[in-house]
């Protein structure tokens, strides 16, 4: 039996189940995962946000009981600037994804942390993505912090951290790759969870495992009950 922990529309929910196995215990596999987490909407002008990171990921077994009901916490995506939201159920708890940092600000940490952002016309400074938890994520990309008062040097935004892998640092001329979710096919198909969403950057976009990278420093969502991180923001 398998026990798949993920959100699939807006809005945290709570649920409940109750085994009937007549044999009294049944052992499920399971995979919890985090809400991603939101992309950032930079606040000032030529501001470029950093990708959201992936929701937390928890993968293992447990044994369950006939005539016990289970509660399960599925957690939502979260939105611009906001961290996604935890999941929980047998006690264990994986965590939401930290959003993308705005301005020249660090990526919020989370279950896979997120991407720094960066600001090319305020005298952008470098900053960092943000800490994952121990054991369900990884880190998220740092800023590439060049610009000036006269914006004449790229400033790109680091992308965030995914279930298998740490959000791209920016580099010159680009932002973040997102990190890389993880493979599994425990609902029968082979799906990629937890991804990272991509950075922003100054001069193009780029690629991204948890999102769709929007052309023109758009906002993309995450796939819908995978848990990715939120895409790029620029304003």
């Amino acid at each position: 039996m398998s026990l798949i922990i993920f959100k699939a529309g807006a809005g945290s929910a709570g649920y409940g189940f109750n085994s009937t196995n007549p044999s009294g215990s049944i052992c499920v596999n399971y995979l919890i995962g985090g809400g991603g987490g939101g992309p950032a909407l930079a606040r000032y002008s030529f501001s470029f946000g950093g990708g959201g990171g992936g929701g937390g990921v928890l993968l293992g077994k447990s044994l369950i009981s006939a005539g016990i009901t289970y509660n399960i916490q599925v957690g939502a995506g979260g939105a611009i600037n906001t961290n996604g939201i935890n999941s929980s159920v047998f006690g264990l708890v994986a965590v939401g994804g930290g959003h993308g940092g705005a301005g020249n600000s660090a990526g919020a940490n989370g279950g896979s942390g997120g991407g720094a952002g960066s600001n090319s016309n305020i005298g952008a400074s470098n900053a960092s993505g943000g800490i994952n938890q121990a054991g369900q994520g990884n880190l998220g990309g740092a800023n590439y912090g060049k610009g000036n008062a006269n914006n004449s040097w790229p400033s790109n935004s680091g992308g965030g951290g995914g279930a298998g892998g740490a959000g791209g640092n920016a580099g010159l001329f680009s932002g973040g790759n997102g990190g890389a979710g993880i493979n599994s096919s425990i609902s029968g198909v082979l799906t990629k969870y937890a991804g990272g969403g991509a950075g922003a950057s100054s001069s193009c976009c780029s690629t991204s495992y948890g999102t769709t990278c929007g052309g023109g420093g758009r906002t993309t969502a995450g796939t819908v009950n995978t848990g990715g991180g939120g895409g790029i923001g620029y304003s």
